[in-house]
């Protein structure tokens, strides 16, 4: 995988652990491989809701 690629899943996961320490009122040290595997859920989680709205509406 690429350098770019691994930047944005790492972004994504320590977004949205901050997205959720806020509204729970904690805040979460990552590693930077554990905000890269949150990424790629989120990512992953993404992609899957888009085919499933994508199914249901065509």
């Amino acid at each position: 995988m690429g350098e770019l690629a691994l930047a944005l899943l790492t972004a994504i996961g320590d977004l949205c652990a901050g997205i959720v320490g806020k509204l729970i009122g904690r805040t979460f040290r990552l590693e930077p491989e554990q905000a890269w595997k949150i990424g790629e859920l989120a990512l992953t989680l993404m992609v899957a809701a888009a085919i499933v709205i994508t199914l249901l509406y065509s």
